[in-house]
């Protein structure tokens, strides 16, 4: 089932193969991910978008738009901490979108579709 989660000012849906670019930009910004272990190599985060893009997986990282451009990406991972698994709300927002609250609109729209869907 696609993913299309509304809030006031953002879609958050399904990652499509056309915002691999940019969200791979956002994902090798230093800034943008200093608190997230820093850039990613991008080449391993488009190669990770389209695989999302071709068969979309119960948790991922969703792209989220704001007046139809890629402002961030927000998701559900599994994780193993301290020998438990675990789910973790991850999101990362662009430079120029930050400061507006958008990230917690995001993972709040994010943490309500995992408790409400999902059963988490």
């Amino acid at each position: 089932m696609a993913l299309r989660l509304l809030t006031s000012r953002l879609v958050i849906r399904d990652v499509a193969a056309s915002d691999a670019e940019a969200i791979a930009e956002l994902w090798a910004d230093p800034e943008v991910t200093r608190f997230l272990g820093g850039p990613r190599d991008r080449a391993k985060v488009i190669e990770s978008v389209l695989e999302a893009a071709a068969d979309p997986p119960r948790l991922d990282s969703w792209t989220v738009e704001r007046d139809g451009l890629v402002v961030g990406n927000c998701g559900l991972l599994d994780k193993e901490i301290e020998g438990r698994e675990e789910i973790e709300l991850v999101y990362v927002m662009a430079l120029a979108e930050q400061g507006q609250g958008l990230a917690t609109e995001a993972a709040t729209a994010v943490r309500e579709h995992a408790e409400q869907a999902l059963g988490y």
